[in-house]
Parts: C-alpha cells; structure tokens; sequence
C-alpha cells in the first residue's frame, strides 16, 4: 500500500488484543523516498541509540506509527521500502518528528 491510503484516519486495520497481541497487522508501505538521515528519530528495542529516518512525503504515516507506541503490545508493525532500501518498524519503536526536512529522493544503495 502506499502513504496516502494510510492518510485516511478511518482506514482500520487489526491492533491485535490483550490476550492475542500477535494477531496484529503488518503493513508492507511503499514508499516514494527512504534515507537514513531525516527528521524522524527512532529508538527502542533493536536501537543500540537512535536511528534517523527520512520518508518523504509519508508524515502521516509516521504519526500513525508514533502513536502506536501508547497502545503497546497492541498496535501495527511496519515494513517500508523504496527501491532496493528498507526499513522495518516493530509497535515498541519510539518514533519523534524532530523537523520539516527538505525532500529528496529515494536513495538506494
């Protein structure tokens, strides 16, 4: 799927249960940019410190997922992808919007 299907705050996917955490939805986003430096900072499990993260055009999409972290064990994990680059995003991943970045485009390595 792509960004701005995920824009549509009606769009509901399965956050899991107390019970069944891991009946949850993963979404696979495809995304326009993906760089490793940009205005999202990312730490949790799995981040020895911090990650910065750069998607585009996808801001809502990151909020989506930064408040999925208050709803822990429940909520979304997330695969993103541009080109040959990408990212996962586990529910435990503590996103912060640090900036507006200038955009650029999908740097694949």
């Amino acid at each position: 799927m792509t960004p701005d299907v995920l824009a549509d705050s009606a769009l509901e996917f399965a956050e899991g249960s107390e019970t069944y955490p891991d009946r949850s939805t993963t979404l696979l986003v495809v995304l326009q940019q993906l760089d490793d430096d940009g205005s999202w900072q990312l730490s949790g499990p799995g981040i020895a410190t911090q990650r910065l993260l750069d998607v585009g055009e996808a801001s809502p999409l990151m909020a989506r997922l930064s408040a999925n972290r208050n709803r822990f064990p429940l909520g979304l994990d997330a695969l993103l992808t541009c080109g040959e680059r990408l990212a996962a995003i586990p529910r435990s991943t503590r996103i912060t919007s640090l900036s507006t970045k200038e955009a650029g485009a999908c740097m694949s390595q």
